[in-house]
C-alpha cells in the first residue's frame, strides 16, 4: 500500500450552477450559469466570455470551442475565448453538439433536424433524420451513430445518399459519447 494521497489543488467558486464542463489536455472549460471560463492546471483563469443565457453544453476540437446557449450555437477560439463569427440559432433551440472528423460540427435541434457547420461556424446544409435523443458519435468520417426519441440506436450515414437505419430495436434510457470511434 502506497502513502500517496489526493490533496486538493485549486478551488474556485463559480457564478451560477455549472452547466457544462470539458477537459482539454491540463486545462478545464467550465460553463457556470452564462459564463465560460477556462482554467489551466494551476487553478488560474485564462479567459472568461459571458453570454446571454444560461450554457449548457461545451464541445471542443483542439482549436475553438463550440458552446450551446440559449436557442444558440457559438464558436470561440480556445486560445483567447474571442468569438469567431456572430452565431448562429434556431427555433428551440439545439439539443447536442459533436465535432466533425476532419474538421467542422454537427448539431441536432430540439425538432427533427441536424444541421452541418464548417470549422468557422458557417452553415453547410440542414438534414432531417428525425428527432434525436443524444449524438453518440463516429463510426467512420461518415456515419454518426445516434439516440433517437424512442432510445433506439440508429446509424446516420452523412454523405451522399444521406441514409439512416436502426441498428436494434432495443430501446435504451442512457447513452454514453463514443470517443476516437
Amino acid at each position: 500500500m502506497s502513502d500517496e494521497r489526493w490533496e486538493i489543488a485549486w478551488s474556485h467558486q463559480v457564478e451560477g450552477r455549472v452547466g457544462a464542463l470539458s477537459c482539454l489536455g491540463e486545462d478545464c472549460l467550465i460553463a457556470a450559469g452564462s459564463v465560460v471560463r477556462r482554467l489551466n492546471s494551476d487553478g488560474d483563469f485564462l479567459w472568461r466570455r459571458e453570454f446571454s443565457f444560461d450554457v449548457y453544453r461545451l464541445e471542443h476540437d483542439g482549436t475553438n470551442v463550440a458552446v450551446l446557449s440559449g436557442t444558440g450555437f457559438f464558436l470561440l477560439d480556445l486560445a483567447t475565448g474571442e468569438p469567431i463569427g456572430e452565431g448562429r440559432a434556431v427555433a428551440g433551440g439545439f439539443r447536442d453538439v459533436v465535432r466533425r472528423p476532419g474538421g467542422g460540427w454537427l448539431l441536432s435541434d430540439r425538432g427533427d433536424h441536424i444541421h452541418l457547420f464548417n470549422r468557422r461556424g458557417r452553415g453547410i446544409r440542414r438534414l432531417r433524420p428525425g428527432p434525436l435523443k443524444k449524438m453518440v458519435g463516429w463510426l467512420d468520417r461518415e456515419i454518426l451513430l445516434a439516440q433517437d426519441a424512442d432510445g433506439c440506436l440508429r446509424a446516420l450515414r452523412l454523405g451522399g445518399d444521406d441514409a439512416q437505419r436502426q441498428i436494434e430495436t432495443t430501446r435504451w434510457s442512457w447513452v454514453s459519447k463514443l470517443h476516437s470511434g
